[in-house]
């Protein structure tokens, strides 16, 4: 369990000033021939430091994960409270893995991913790991995933994503990778629910 603080006060980027506090919990434990992992956090994020509007937003996730052999299955799920003005935002996040490879929900604002009613973010991960290898293709490691988003606010859908990657070792300093992710965003949006954004793939 690891309690966390972030106190973030950015004088060139008063927007992204926030104060951020909450919990984890995570672990691993085997069940037979299976290995289980599991993670929960919790967080409560404010404003800070006079930077912006008074403003008070959760965030909690979980996922459980388990692994059999080459094969690893994981569910997961995130909810990022908004107001209809504001999203919880992770300034200092790597944003590209988290709510899909696509970036659809990207802000212009500090590079954040987020939306102004929040999102909800259910996902489903298979990877596998196989174990064949030639002189210049071993460690090859295939991983598919989809997302299905929702507005957190309203409870209106956003829209969903498809992402795949496939990656290798070439040789042992050097290794290769291709990602594709397909967000195809929902036509049709419910009068007082935020405007998703556009669809867009990316390889």
């Amino acid at each position: 369990v690891q309690p966390f603080v972030y106190a973030l006060d950015f004088g060139n980027s008063a927007a992204n000033s926030s104060l951020t506090k909450g919990i984890k919990a995570s672990g691993k434990t085997w069940l037979g021939l299976f290995q289980a992992a599991y993670n929960a956090t919790w967080a409560n994020q404010r404003d800070y430091n006079g930077n912006t509007a008074d403003y008070s937003l959760d965030y909690w996730g979980a996922d459980l994960a388990g692994t059999f052999d080459i094969w690893t299955a994981k569910v997961s799920f995130e909810s990022l409270e908004g107001n209809g003005t504001r999203g919880f935002t992770t300034p200092l996040a790597t944003t590209h893995a988290f709510q899909g490879w696509s970036d659809a929900f990207v802000q212009p604002l500090g590079g954040n991913k987020g939306f102004v009613d929040g999102i909800e973010d259910l996902n489903f991960t298979l990877n596998a790991k196989p174990r064949f290898r030639w002189t210049y293709l071993f460690n090859i490691d295939v991983l598919v995933r989809y997302h299905d988003f929702n507005n957190q606010r309203t409870g209106a859908g956003l829209g969903s994503e498809w992402n795949a990657q496939i990656q290798a070792a070439l040789n042992p300093r050097l290794s290769a990778a291709i990602k594709y992710a397909d967000f195809e965003r929902k036509t049709r949006v419910p009068a007082g629910s935020a405007t998703p954004p556009p669809s867009r793939t990316k390889i």
